[in-house]
């Protein structure tokens, strides 16, 4: 990698999926790799209502790591579908020259962040995200009387724990083997005519 020259500094922006970037002060306004990771969302879109964070890290004209900047250090634009928008972007310090800057959606469409640091990168960098509808929340989602994650333990059981009891009688461990999931009741034929569930 090599410094910008011209200017006295470089960024590289680094995400969390380890992406990075060296950004050339002559070239186009830098921009961010993708924002936020927590949502398991690909790059550059998200969901409403869940916190966006992008990381950078910031160094100096001898590429050492600036260390110590604060969020009043950092110049944050923001717009939804191009209107300035007031919604609260904040800029921290992680360690090590790497800085977070978050903020939260609360409308669907295209948001634009642009955020400028005077020392160091007075260019400033830049992203568009994609924000889309929320998904289901899985923590209270119930089908047939069961969670999401109730399902999935059942559906562990049966598929990746021990199994005893068979072909009349099956009782399926669950995954860590510490209690029993599901037993059944069969016929001859080895129908299921009665079954019980123990998430």
């Amino acid at each position: 990698m090599t410094a910008d020259t011209g200017f006295g500094y470089y960024i590289v922006q680094e995400l969390r999926v380890k992406s990075s970037r060296l950004i050339s002060a002559g070239a186009e306004a830098p921009r961010f790799y993708g924002g936020c990771y927590k949502n398991n969302m690909p790059r550059s879109v998200q969901k409403v209502g869940l916190q966006i964070d992008a990381y950078l890290e910031v160094y100096d004209n001898a590429s050492n790591p600036v260390l110590g900047l604060v969020d009043a250090n950092f110049t944050k634009v923001l717009a939804f579908n191009g209107v300035p928008n007031a919604t609260v972007v904040t800029v921290t310090e992680v360690g090590n020259g790497m800085y977070e800057a978050t903020f939260t959606p609360g409308v669907i469409g295209s948001w634009h962040l642009l955020i400028r640091n005077a020392a160091n990168n007075p260019r400033g960098w830049d992203e568009t995200f994609d924000v889309t509808a929320a998904g289901p929340d899985l923590t209270t989602w119930v089908t047939d009387g069961y969670t999401y994650a109730q399902m999935l333990e059942l559906t562990g059981a049966a598929l990746l724990g021990k199994v005893s009891g068979g072909p009349a009688n099956p009782i399926f461990r669950s995954m860590d083997d510490t209690a029993n999931r599901i037993s059944a009741t069969c016929d001859v034929n080895g129908n299921r005519i009665v079954v019980n569930l123990t998430p």
